[in-house]
């Protein structure tokens, strides 16, 4: 009865977590292929809000597909109205086996905005790749669902423990 107790505690507990962290609810706003290189730009939220958004971008050499190390990328952000503001990111990489760069790019107010990736291979700098994204103004979350749901899951793994418990008690006193 433990083993099958530890199993399932096991089964309860990690579960979950391999599900939610498989999941990346990002979507693909840049792919763009040169002779040099591929360029792939994720954003998260999957829909970006005003406020900060993670960018996760993938440059790849177009033969093979392996990753470029060795390179810098500048990311220029500008109102579609304000061209003359403009901000700068540098997108960075934590390790230099990690095939992923990244950035944190901040949008100030909601509507359309340029995006220019600037991409250095090697001391040699490539054409701006130019994108335009929509920034939707920050929506009202219901944070009391998200705290339900949580309530609900911890309430069900108390129940199923105790359920448990007084089950392995009762076949302990019947012998």
């Amino acid at each position: 009865m433990n083993k099958s107790f530890f199993i399932l505690s096991l089964y309860i507990f990690v579960f979950p977590f391999a599900i939610l962290n498989a999941q990346e609810p990002s979507s693909l706003i840049v792919n763009y292929r040169t002779d040099a290189f591929v360029l792939l730009v994720r954003t998260l939220p999957p829909k970006p809000i005003v406020g900060t958004s993670y960018f996760k971008i993938e440059l790849l050499d177009p033969e093979n597909y392996s990753p470029i190390s060795a390179a810098k990328i500048k990311i220029i952000t500008s109102k579609v109205n304000h061209a003359d503001e403009k901000f700068q990111i540098l997108a960075i990489k934590e390790r230099d086996q990690s095939k992923y760069y990244h950035a944190n790019v901040t949008f100030e107010s909601a509507g359309d905005w340029d995006l220019n990736f600037l991409v250095d291979i090697n001391g040699v700098e490539y054409p701006s790749i130019g994108s335009e994204i929509f920034i939707s103004a920050k929506q009202m979350t219901n944070t009391n669902f998200g705290n339900y749901v949580f309530f609900g899951v911890l309430l069900f793994i108390i129940s199923a423990l105790l359920v448990l418990y007084k089950f392995s008690k009762n076949t302990k006193d019947d012998n």
